[in-house]
């Protein structure tokens, strides 16, 4: 347990927007922190249609700069995907491709598969 009580000290606010029209929807949100004495940031815009009712398609930009006062570790992702929704929409199974890349460090990329159930 840190004895030091402003080393332990965490600051979050952000914002989020959200529009959905029809078969289109368009989302944003912006984050800022601080942890002790170290200013962090991030935000992301995603766009998601659906072009038949359980099938949608996204695309997202999203930016992370974990230290403000830090030059070369901020972080740019961009990312395509789909989603498939069973019938009773609590079922969702994605395939992402996602390229990273980092600032002062190295590029890569990834395809990632998941599956979500809501109850």
């Amino acid at each position: 347990r840190p004895t030091n009580k402003t080393a332990s000290e965490k600051k979050r606010i952000g914002a989020e927007a959200r529009y959905e029209n029809g078969p289109f929807s368009l989302k944003s949100e912006f984050m800022k922190g601080q942890d002790a004495a170290v200013p962090a940031n991030g935000w992301y815009v995603q766009t998601g249609y659906f072009f038949h009712p359980q099938w949608q398609a996204i695309a997202r930009y999203e930016g992370f700069d974990p230290n403000e006062r830090a030059a070369n570790d901020k972080e740019y992702d961009t990312t395509v995907g789909l989603n498939y929704f069973l019938i009773d929409k609590k079922t969702k199974l994605q395939l992402n491709y996602i390229h990273k890349r980092v600032v002062g460090g190295t590029d890569d990329n990834q395809v990632i598969g998941a599956a979500q159930y809501a109850f």
